[in-house]
């Protein structure tokens, strides 16, 4: 995955400790110069009627089977909460959403 040119998100993560390019991560994509065929415009977490929404828009995916959403369990472990299918290969923005269950002692924002 990487960002459109020009996108809000380009550098706007949080330093965590993991290798990346430029001055802070993306998004926790992976950042190793490789081209992966999905240009993402945006991306948004909210909480909504105890349900996490995750929202992202691509203008073009090439090939794209889907999305495999994980969360992070410890410092090495992830699960997977999600897969969301790919449209193929389009060049016309895709609305994508993914609804998961908030998780108990666990604090999201």
């Amino acid at each position: 995955m990487r960002l459109a040119a020009g996108s809000d998100l380009i550098d706007a993560g949080t330093n965590v400790g993991l290798p990346f390019n430029g001055t802070a991560p993306d998004l926790g994509a992976f950042e190793t110069g490789s081209v992966i065929p999905v240009e993402l415009i945006s991306f948004k977490a909210s909480i909504f009627n105890n349900s996490i929404l995750l929202m992202w828009v691509t203008s073009t995916e090439l090939n794209n089977r889907g999305f495999e959403v994980q969360k992070k369990l410890n410092e090495n472990d992830f699960t997977i909460i999600g897969f969301v299918s790919g449209t193929g290969t389009t060049t016309e923005n895709q609305n994508i959403i993914l609804q998961t269950k908030c998780v108990t002692g666990i604090k999201y924002i």
